[in-house]
């Protein structure tokens, strides 16, 4: 039995050790980067309803076609450009070198002409009335007819007398789309191209050709541009972020929790190869919030681990053998790490459907994340445990933290934090109190994802100031733009939105009138997308409460659930008046930022809810509920700092030596995880505390007016 235990063990370990080594190189060469980690364009264009009648699908294909039919002759390798609801287009430019050059071309209008072999225009696009494509009748040939107006069929049917049995080309905006041979004289203003391979072909040409007769107005409504130098700084301070925190984690994890510490290092190793191995295979495209999202997800693989050895450190004090302890630690765990992970992707999931971009990127993977900690800790970590104990080679319980009999956290458990929660009610109070005066006197400070804007971040070679910006500024009638000074002469600006020429004029006289300049990041982003995202942040909010609240009182019960949703307020209110409090800016990742720490919040107070709940179903009606609830408190405490910690050694490692993008986002959630912990020992447990109470006594007075009557 000892001989197979350590041969399964050894195997367990190789197939890990040959599946991080043979997946490395796939993974790295099959993983894209997203245009904050590469640079490049993202633009959202909107097209514009007529006077009549609205966008139609046919017209919005046909714009579709023309931004390839301009953007193919970039040389940009795999362009992202999708229709996005009824009357919107994304286009997606990684690693362009000129995004100006891409924006003009974005921004021009269509222009058709028919040339003659020696360049002579002889039809012009508002000749055109219809091109469309079909089947020959009777037959299979793909074919696109020709519709000329009045004007049209007069200039066409000279065109085609003067160059019978000879070509004229159809150019869209000087490019050669087709170069058909005039086979006959047209004079009905009908008109036949053929020599296409299939429908979708013929669909393609038709619908170009119709650029010049079905214009479409298109407003640029949002707009963001990351260039390569800061592109690649971004990556390599994700990278070195999350060596450094992966790092703290592990050495924290080996240092206290010994083998399982080591076996839980060698389980996120597979967990990675997981959860990358999978984004290549759905070809998904790696973002900066992406990468938070897995760095994220880290401290939710760990913290599952943190929940089964707490519980086989439990059995081990309780007198058990190993091998029980390891059976009934996972079998008691399992409970809570179940509801604590679902209820994490309820938030994942609402951030899915209820934001796009970037945002969405980061619930994926770190939705991904929780599921593959999820199979990790429950299958792989178990067979490695059963075969770490069946081989004999570490029996002595000191090799897994904890030893029959312990009692280091007996003088502690004597301290009745429920007692004091009046104490704990109070210094809520005075966080929150100052959270809501700040909100209430001067509001949060909402960058342009909300409000609408421009934003440049340029880089000038040589020192410069804040009055020096804000001069060259003022010519442009925008002295009242915001100016923020960063390190190595950087200058981030914000404006009112500008027009790409406007834009154009700022950065030329910034260039000759301060010194050369690069533009690192450029972001257009209108009205309308403003007050989009700040909907769609607020119904987010609101349907992670209603999910939250369900999904609660389902699993446990209405009380348990109003305790929950009362201390995610308290943290939300916290992080939220902090960033009001010293004026940070509300980005759009804020609100990723915000549905994570409800989402860890949540997983804190599911966690303690679970023992309550666990405890609750052994003690006696007449029995303390105070001291119930106290003891069950430091039951899960250990479990609750360590698992905050292994959170805080990430987010620590991307504040400080993550790039600029992510240090704001970092900041709320550690914020907010700090904060989480606080609130699900000594907000949610007291609440649920005082709601029993009063349910008792309610039931007591129910119970004497009955004895009365």
């Amino acid at each position: 039995m000892k001989t197979r235990s350590t041969l399964q063990m050894i195997a367990l370990l190789l197939l890990v050790t040959v599946a991080v080594t043979l997946s490395y190189n796939p993974i790295l060469q099959g993983t894209k980067l997203g245009l904050d980690l590469q640079g490049g364009l993202h633009v959202v264009l909107q097209a514009v309803e007529g006077p009549e009648e609205g966008v139609t699908q046919r017209e919005m294909e046909q714009v579709k076609a023309i931004m390839e039919q301009r953007i193919n002759g970039l040389g940009v390798e795999e362009p992202l450009i999708q229709i996005q609801g009824a009357d919107r287009l994304i286009i997606e430019l990684a690693g362009i070198d000129d995004p100006d050059r891409a924006i003009e071309l974005i921004g021009k209008t269509a222009m058709l002409t028919f040339r003659t072999e020696d360049g002579q225009v002889v039809v012009e696009g508002q000749d055109l009335r219809q091109a469309r494509e079909q089947i020959v009748p009777g037959g299979t040939e793909a074919i696109v007819t020709l519709s000329f107006n009045t004007e049209g069929t007069s200039k066409f049917a000279d065109a085609t007398r003067a160059n019978l049995n000879r070509t004229i080309g159809i150019y869209l905006d000087d490019e050669l789309l087709q170069n058909p041979v005039v086979r006959s004289v047209i004079v009905n203003g009908e008109a036949q191209i053929t020599g296409y391979e299939n429908l979708e072909e013929a669909r393609r040409i038709a619908l170009l050709l119709n650029s010049g007769a079905l214009p479409v107005k298109l407003d640029m409504i949002e707009k963001r541009t990351v260039g390569p130098s800061l592109g690649a700084d971004s990556l390599s301070k994700s990278q070195s972020a999350a060596l450094i925190g992966l790092g703290l984690v592990i050495a924290f994890m080996i240092l206290y929790y010994r083998v399982p510490g080591f076996i839980a290092t060698v389980s996120l190793a597979l967990y990675a190869v997981i959860v990358m191995g999978i984004l290549a295979l759905l070809n998904a495209t790696l973002t900066l919030p992406g990468i938070f999202g897995l760095l994220l997800s880290v401290g939710m693989a760990v913290d599952a681990n943190i929940i089964i050895y707490e519980r086989i450190k439990e059995e081990i004090r309780e007198g058990k053998s190993l091998r029980a302890a390891i059976e009934g630690g996972f079998n008691r765990a399992f409970r809570a790490i179940l509801d604590a992970n679902v209820t994490t992707l309820i938030i994942m999931v609402i951030l899915y459907f209820l934001t796009t971009g970037l945002i969405r990127g980061f619930a994926i993977t770190l939705g991904l994340g929780i599921l593959a900690s999820m199979f990790t800790a429950i299958t792989f970590t178990r067979w490695m445990l059963r075969s770490t104990a069946g081989s004999g080679m570490f029996k002595n319980h000191k090799y897994y933290g904890a030893k029959e009999g312990d009692k280091q956290l007996d003088s502690l458990r004597q301290i009745n934090l429920m007692a004091k929660r009046k104490t704990w009610y109070g210094f809520s109070a005075l966080l929150i109190i100052p959270a809501i005066l700040s909100l209430l006197l001067q509001g949060l400070n909402f960058g342009i994802d909300f409000t609408g804007g421009s934003m440049m971040q340029v880089k000038f070679e040589q020192a410069t100031t804040v009055e020096e910006v804000r001069t060259v500024l003022g010519q442009h009638d925008l002295a009242t733009a915001t100016i923020q000074a960063s390190n190595d002469n950087d200058f981030i600006i914000r404006t009112k939105v500008l027009e790409h020429d406007e834009r154009t004029e700022v950065l030329n006289s910034l260039k000759s009138q301060i010194a050369p300049l690069e533009v690192q990041r450029d972001e257009l982003v209108g009205p309308v997308i403003g007050k989009e995202l700040a909907i769609s942040a607020l119904l987010a909010l609101a349907a992670a409460a209603v999910f939250m609240v369900g999904y609660i009182t389902v699993r446990f019960e209405f009380k348990f659930a109003v305790a929950a949703i009362s201390a995610l307020l308290h943290d939300v209110l916290i992080v939220v008046g902090i960033f009001s409090l010293f004026q940070i800016e509300i980005t759009t990742a804020f609100v990723a930022a915000i549905l994570t720490v409800i989402g860890y919040s949540i997983n804190d107070t599911i966690i303690i809810f679970d023992r309550v709940r666990e405890n609750y179903g052994k003690i006696k009606k007449k029995d303390d509920l105070e001291e119930m609830v106290n003891r069950s408190l430091w039951d899960t405490m250990t479990r609750s700092i360590n698992t905050a910690l292994t959170v805080i050694f990430v987010l620590v490692a991307l504040l400080f030596w993550g790039g600029e993008t992510t240090k704001d986002l970092a900041l709320a959630i550690l914020i907010g995880v700090t904060v989480g912990v606080y609130s699900s020992i000594f907000h949610a447990s007291p609440i649920w505390l005082d709601l029993k109470n009063w349910e008792r006594a309610q039931r007591r007075k129910r119970r004497t007016n009955t004895e009365a009557a």
